[in-house]
């Protein structure tokens, strides 16, 4: 059976801006302070749909935030006052070019007056900026200075080590450069200045700890979980036909087995295991992300000290020499194995080793999501922005959207793989706005183990060359754009 075709509601933008408007929440002020808004906003809506903020009435105090490293602002909550920071107006930053756009004549117990001078800044967990100010115009919407988001505290160290101290390394942005460590709920003074480097003294297993930096009468609080460890027994097993200590055939299905005995008792700490990406992984209990280009990660919470985990995978298809592959096992960031595992086609004598680097996939990181605040990414190609709607609130997501060429959909226009910590459980659904050329339409597809059909899609606008649809999908990790032909339905028929 063929996935269902499109059927599109062809709705003028204007009018679907306007009932989107219609069913956001309003600004209501009570006692001088606004409510939380809900997913966009009618701000955040005429931002993220229409454009920046051309149209602004002349209340209105607007800005953009520049992002921390790959720490992206969005949704954090911007803080508009007037000499009092207690009472103060809040915007929330939308994801149309962290912009920010907040109500000055709403600040608690303050006039409104061209001359007076307003000021802004974010105060949102780990993460701050410094003040910047404006003088009111009243000619349009007044603009703040970029402001620069900035982390309070910066953390370096291993969370296993062997021994009874761990080093370690973290800096502090002023003016929050007053430290304290919480031991065993007792606090007491570290250091004061902006670079630290020490030993620090711990117990034996698991270890919980908090680092505190204040100043100017704020504070912020990272916690620290660190297991000291004696010593730890490693041993990796394969098993599969054929198999010979650790050489498999091309093709194969081979059981992993990983035990790990440790000297003391570790609780929720995470194993890792890297898994080379030519290996299929068929069965596991853990939580699989792409790692690298070259290596994707199984990751299993563990608890206990004798810890045994096991999965599946399927040996990769070799040329005529053998290819040795390097598995890797950490708990957390410590490197318990590195093994080679060879896979041979005809024999396994003469090997030639295909060198494997482990390097690190730089995912963009938002501090909280939820379901009225999701993760939305804005694109250059024919998807133009991505939506991730979680079914809770959750710190610190990481995603990254990477377009690549398909080897299951060759004729795909835009193939897209998004990598993220999140579950597909923890997904909602996903928003997806396209564009379709006119002169040869396309239709979005979902491939994953089978096809899929959208939830809903309507055509929201249209120019003199492309047609611009929305549309609503089940939690995936690949998103294809495929051009509707005759030839590609025919191509369906193989999978269907």
């Amino acid at each position: 059976m063929k996935p269902f075709r499109k059927t599109f509601t062809n709705q003028p933008f204007k009018k679907m801006l306007t009932k989107k408007i219609a069913k956001a929440e309003t600004i209501h002020k009570t006692d001088g302070r606004m409510k939380p808004f809900r997913i966009f906003l009618i701000f955040g809506i005429l931002l993220f749909l229409v454009g920046p903020m051309g149209f602004v009435s002349a209340g209105f105090a607007c800005g953009q935030i520049k992002p921390y490293e790959n720490v992206e602002p969005q949704w954090m909550e911007v803080r508009v006052y007037d000499n009092n920071l207690e009472a103060s107006v809040k915007c929330s930053v939308s994801p149309a070019e962290n912009k920010f756009c907040c109500d000055a004549e709403a600040i608690p117990d303050f006039t409104w007056k061209v001359g007076k001078e307003i000021k802004a800044e974010i105060y949102d967990e780990s993460y701050f900026t410094e003040p910047v100010s404006l003088q009111i115009t009243g000619e349009g919407y007044d603009v703040f200075p970029l402001m620069e988001l900035k982390k309070a505290i910066n953390l370096n160290y291993n969370e296993v080590v062997f021994g009874g101290s761990f080093l370690l390394n973290a800096s502090f942005e002023e003016p929050y450069t007053y430290v304290e460590l919480v031991k065993n709920g007792e606090r007491d003074f570290l250091y004061e200045g902006t670079d630290y480097e020490g030993e620090i003294d711990i117990g034996h297993g698991m270890n919980y700890l908090k680092l505190v930096a204040s100043g100017e009468g704020r504070e912020f609080v990272e916690d620290l979980v660190v297991v000291s460890l004696d010593y730890f027994e490693f041993n990796r097993a394969i098993n599969c036909k054929k198999c010979k200590e650790n050489v498999v055939k091309q093709n194969q299905e081979v059981d992993v087995s990983i035990e790990v005995n440790l000297s003391d008792y570790v609780e929720g700490v995470e194993l890792r295991e890297y898994v080379p990406r030519d290996f299929e992984i068929l069965e596991t209990e853990g939580r699989v992300e792409k790692y690298s280009e070259t290596h994707n990660v199984i990751m299993w919470n563990v608890s206990g000290k004798e810890i045994v985990q096991n999965y599946r995978v399927k040996a990769p298809k070799v040329s005529f020499f053998p290819v040795e592959y390097i598995f890797r096992t950490q708990l957390e960031n410590e490197i318990l194995n590195e093994q080679g595992i060879l896979v041979s086609r005809f024999f396994s004598f003469w090997k030639f080793e295909e060198k494997l680097e482990f390097k690190d996939v730089k995912r963009k990181v938002y501090s909280r999501i939820s379901p009225e605040k999701p993760i939305v990414v804005k694109m250059d190609s024919e998807v133009i922005k991505l939506g991730l709607i979680p079914k809770r609130t959750i710190k610190n997501a990481e995603l990254s959207v990477e377009e690549y060429d398909s080897e299951e959909l060759k004729d795909a226009i835009s193939y897209y793989f998004l990598d993220t910590n999140l579950d597909l459980e923890d997904i909602d659904k996903i928003f997806v706005e396209f564009r379709s050329n006119k002169s040869s339409e396309s239709s979005l597809y979902i491939f994953e183990q089978e096809w899929l059909g959208w939830e809903e899609i309507t055509l929201v606008e249209e120019d003199e060359n492309y047609n611009y649809y929305q549309a609503y999908i089940s939690p995936t990790n690949k998103i294809a754009l495929v051009r509707e032909e005759e030839s590609f339905w025919d191509f369906l028929d193989i999978f269907i």
